[in-house]
C-alpha cells in the first residue's frame, strides 16, 4: 500500500510537470493535451532509460490511485459534453447535421472495424479501434475554427450541429455495446440483466428530463452560495455516474446524460462557470494518466497500423464526407470545409482507448493506448493545413473529377438543397413524410449490426420494408418539388429534364439503402467481403451519372462553358450558403451585343445567361465566406 508521503509526492510532481509540459506545448503552438500525455509517458511505469550506468524507470510505478482521479476527470469531461448538447442548436441545422453525422460516423466506424479485422484483431478489439480512429473531436474542431477566425462562417452552425449529433451517437454506441465495456467487477449476470439495466437507465433519465428537472430547476436557482451549489452539482454528477454503473452502463454515460438533462435549463451557464476549473484540473490528470499507460515499445509495434489508419480516415473525412455534404446541398467550398473539420481528433479518441483498455475481453489494451495519442496528433497536424487551404484545394481537386460526375453532382445538390438545407421560404417542402420510414430504416440497420443470424433476419426485413416505403414517399415529395426548382441556369430545362433528374436521385437513395443492408448482411459472414456491394454501388452510380448526362444533353448542349474543369466549384461558390449560381438569366429580345464584361450563352428555348469572364469570376471564387477578401 502506498504511503501518505509517496501519495503527496506523486500528485505534487505530477501537477508541476503537467504545468511545465502544457506550457512547452503551448509555446510551440501545440495542444496542451500533447504536453500532458508526454509528461505521463516520461513519469509512468513503462519508461526505462539507461544513461551512464544509471537506469531511470519513471517516477510513478503504482498508478492505481491515479486511475481513480483520472476516471473522475473523464466523468466531469463527459458531463460538460452533455451540457453542450442543446436541442436549440439543432433546430436550424437538424436535418443536414444529422445526415452528415450519421454518414461521417458510420463510414469511419466501418472502415475502422475493417482495418482491425484485416490486422487479425478480435471483433471486440476492432470495435474500440474503430471508435478511437473514427470519433472526431468537437472541442479541437471548435478551437481550431476560433483560432483561424471562422466561427462566424455560414457552415459553422452545421459543423457544431454535426458534432453534437456525433457525440450523442458515440454515447449510444457505448451503451449498446455495454457487454464490451464492462470490467470484470461489474459484468452483468446475463444478457437480459444487461438489457433491463440499460432500459431502466434510459427510462430514468427520460423521466428526469421531461417531468422532474423542468419543475424543480426554479427552486435550485435560489442557491446563492457558490460552495453549496458546487457541492450539489458534484453530488448529482457522481450519483448519476454511480447509478449508470449499477445498471451495467458505463459511468461516463451517466455523467453525459445528466449533463444533457441540464443543457436546456437556466443553470447551464452557472454549472459551466463554477465547475470548469475543477474539470480542467481532473481532465489534466486523466491525460497524464493516459500517457502513463502508453508503452513506448508498443508504440513502435503499432506504427504500421497508424500508417494505414491516418490516410484511411483522411480519405473518409475529407473526401467522402465532403462528397456527402455537396450532394445534400452545400456549395463545394463549404462542403470541403465541413469535411476537413471532421478530420480532427482529440479527447474522444483517448476516451474510447481508456474504456477499451479497461474492458472485459479486450486482448489488445496496450495497443489501444499506444494508438490513440500518436494517431490523434498526426491527424490534427495534417487536418490543420488542409482546413486553412480548403478554398484552394477544392479547386485543384475538382479538376480530377470527370465532367459528367461534376454535372450530375450539381443536379443532385440543387435538388436536395431545397429539401435538406434551411430555406427562407417553405415553397419546396421538406420531405417530412419520409422521416418516419427513414428513421425506421436507420434504427433497424443499427439493431441488425449487433445481432447474429438468425436473429439478424428480422431487423434486416424491417429495414428493407422501411427503405421501400421511404423511397416511395420521397419520390412523391421530389416529384412535386423538382418542378419548382430552377435547373435552367445550370443548362437543364426543368420542363424536359424532370423525369431524368428524379430517376437519378431515386437511384442514388435506393441504391444506398440496398447497399447498406447488403453490407450488414455480408459483414456477419466475412467483414472484408462487404467491400463488394460498396464497389458495385459506386460503379452503378457512375454508370447512372453517365447515362443521365448523356440523356440530358439531348435537350441542351452541356458544354465546358457551363460545366467546365472548374465548373462545379464555380457554380457553387458565389456568395454564402443558399446562393445557387453566379449566372444571371436574360431573354434574347432586347439584349444588345457588345457587353464588355460578359459572354452570352443561349439555349434552344431562347433563354441565355450572362456568365462573367474568368478574371471577374476568379475574384468571386475566393469571396465565399470562408476566405473573405482583404480590406483595402
Amino acid at each position: 500500500m502506498i504511503t501518505e508521503t509517496a501519495l503527496f509526492f506523486q500528485f505534487g510532481i505530477m501537477m508541476l510537470l503537467a504545468f511545465i509540459g502544457a506550457g512547452l506545448a503551448a509555446r510551440f503552438g501545440q495542444s496542451v493535451i500533447l504536453g500532458y500525455i508526454a509528461v505521463g509517458a516520461l513519469i509512468g511505469p513503462y519508461i526505462s532509460i539507461t544513461l551512464f550506468g544509471y537506469t531511470y524507470n519513471g517516477l510513478i510505478q503504482n498508478t492505481d490511485t491515479v486511475s481513480y482521479f483520472a476516471k473522475m476527470g473523464l466523468i466531469l469531461l463527459l458531463f460538460f459534453v452533455g451540457l453542450e448538447f442543446s436541442v436549440s442548436k439543432l433546430k436550424k441545422t437538424r436535418t443536414a447535421a444529422t445526415i452528415l453525422a450519421i454518414f461521417n460516423f458510420g463510414i469511419d466506424m466501418f472502415l475502422g472495424i475493417l482495418l482491425g479485422v484485416l490486422m487479425r484483431w478480435p471483433l471486440e478489439d476492432a470495435f474500440f479501434l474503430a471508435a478511437i480512429i473514427g470519433t472526431g473531436s468537437s472541442a479541437v474542431a471548435a478551437k481550431t475554427l476560433m483560432e483561424i477566425g471562422k466561427l462566424t462562417a455560414p457552415e459553422t452552425d452545421f459543423i457544431i450541429g454535426m458534432s453534437v449529433v456525433e457525440d450523442f451517437i458515440a454515447m449510444l454506441l457505448l451503451t449498446v455495446a455495454g457487454g464490451l465495456t464492462m470490467t470484470a467487477g461489474n459484468a452483468p449476470a446475463s444478457l437480459w440483466a444487461l438489457l433491463s439495466g440499460i432500459g431502466i437507465f434510459y427510462m430514468f433519465f427520460l423521466l428526469l428530463a421531461v417531468f422532474v428537472i423542468p419543475r424543480v430547476v426554479k427552486h435550485l436557482d435560489v442557491i446563492r452560495s457558490d460552495e453549496m451549489f458546487i457541492l450539489f452539482a458534484l453530488g448529482i454528477v457522481f450519483i448519476s455516474a454511480a447509478l449508470a454503473d449499477a445498471l451495467y452502463v458505463q459511468s461516463l454515460i451517466g455523467a453525459f446524460f445528466i449533463g444533457m438533462v441540464f443543457a436546456e435549463t437556466s443553470m447551464t451557464d452557472r454549472l459551466k462557470t463554477k465547475l470548469m476549473s475543477m474539470r480542467d484540473a481532473f481532465v489534466a490528470i486523466f491525460f497524464v494518466y493516459f500517457g502513463m499507460m502508453m508503452n513506448p515499445s508498443v508504440i513502435i509495434m503499432v506504427l504500421p497500423m497508424i500508417a494505414f489508419a491516418v490516410p484511411l480516415m483522411l480519405l473518409s473525412d475529407i473526401i467522402i464526407t465532403t462528397s456527402v455534404a455537396m450532394l445534400i446541398g452545400f456549395p463545394s467550398r463549404h462542403a470541403f470545409f465541413v469535411g476537413s473539420t471532421s478530420a480532427f481528433r482529440g479527447a474522444e479518441s483517448m476516451l474510447f482507448a481508456s474504456v477499451g483498455g479497461s474492458s472485459l475481453g479486450v486482448a489488445y489494451a496496450e495497443q489501444l493506448y499506444a494508438i490513440a495519442g500518436p494517431f490523434s496528433l498526426i491527424m490534427d497536424l495534417v487536418a490543420l493545413p488542409v482546413l486553412k487551404n480548403s478554398s484552394k484545394l477544392v479547386v485543384k481537386l475538382s479538376k480530377y473529377v470527370p465532367e459528367y460526375v461534376r454535372f450530375c453532382s450539381l443536379l443532385i445538390s440543387r435538388t436536395f438543397s431545397k429539401l435538406v438545407m434551411p430555406q427562407p421560404l417553405k415553397i419546396y417542402g421538406d420531405a417530412k413524410r419520409s422521416t418516419l420510414p427513414l428513421w425506421s430504416f436507420i434504427v433497424s440497420c443499427a439493431v441488425a449490426i449487433f445481432l447474429s443470424f438468425p436473429f439478424k433476419i428480422i431487423p434486416i426485413g424491417v429495414a428493407l420494408v422501411s427503405g421501400y416505403l421511404a423511397v416511395r414517399v420521397l419520390r412523391k415529395d421530389l416529384n412535386s418539388a423538382i418542378s419548382l426548382i430552377n435547373y435552367a441556369n445550370i443548362g437543364v430545362p426543368s420542363s424536359k429534364g424532370i423525369p431524368e433528374i428524379l430517376d437519378l436521385v431515386i437511384r442514388l437513395v435506393s441504391g444506398l439503402m440496398i447497399t447498406t443492408v447488403a453490407v450488414i448482411a455480408v459483414s456477419a459472414v466475412y467483414i472484408p467481403a462487404s467491400l463488394v456491394p460498396i464497389a458495385l454501388y459506386v460503379l452503378l452510380m457512375l454508370y447512372s451519372m453517365k447515362s443521365s448526362y448523356n440523356a440530358l444533353s439531348r435537350f441542351t448542349p452541356l458544354s465546358s462553358r457551363t460545366i467546365g474543369s472548374r465548373g462545379l466549384a464555380r457554380q457553387q461558390s458565389a456568395g454564402s450558403l443558399g446562393v445557387e449560381t453566379p449566372t444571371v438569366p436574360f431573354h434574347n429580345s432586347g439584349f444588345r451585343q457588345g457587353i464588355s464584361l460578359a459572354s452570352r450563352h443561349s439555349d434552344k428555348a431562347g433563354v441565355g445567361y450572362i456568365m462573367t469572364k474568368p478574371k471577374v469570376q476568379k475574384a468571386k471564387e475566393f469571396h465565399d465566406g470562408i476566405y473573405p477578401p482583404p480590406l483595402k
